[in-house]
């Protein structure tokens, strides 16, 4: 939308803007899914905004709204690119023991592995 990039223009980044989105959704109503958490968490991932991706994945999980492997995948991604291995880490120990306690698949892809791996080889 125009007011968008008028933002990007101004200094909003990309995070910035997509979480605005997650509260005009709200205000108008909807509800936030689970690809328009996925688009504002890998934004963050993007922006560095490691902090803020984790407050979303939060706020997806209190919701009911997933999170799956992609929401997972892009909240390490952002740990990863913010230099956060013990968030990563503490991430993925929690997306293990919800996958157990649910009998669910494997809730982490190849992609949220190799975010891990390369967060920790970062320091």
């Amino acid at each position: 939308s125009s007011s968008s990039s008028h933002k990007m223009r101004h200094g909003s980044s990309a995070w910035e803007v997509a979480v605005a989105r997650l509260a005009k959704m709200r205000r108008e109503g909807k509800r936030p899914d689970l690809i328009a958490y996925s688009m504002a968490l890998s934004a963050c991932g993007r922006g560095r905004e490691w902090a803020g991706a984790l407050a979303l994945l939060w706020q997806m999980h209190e919701e009911g709204v997933g999170p799956d492997a992609v929401a997972l995948a892009a909240t390490i991604a952002a740990c990863e690119q913010g230099r956060q291995w013990p968030s990563a880490l503490a991430l993925a120990r929690w997306a293990q023991r919800r996958q157990e306690e649910r009998g669910e698949e494997a809730p982490l892809s190849v992609v949220a592995y190799n975010s891990l791996i390369s967060a920790c080889g970062k320091g």
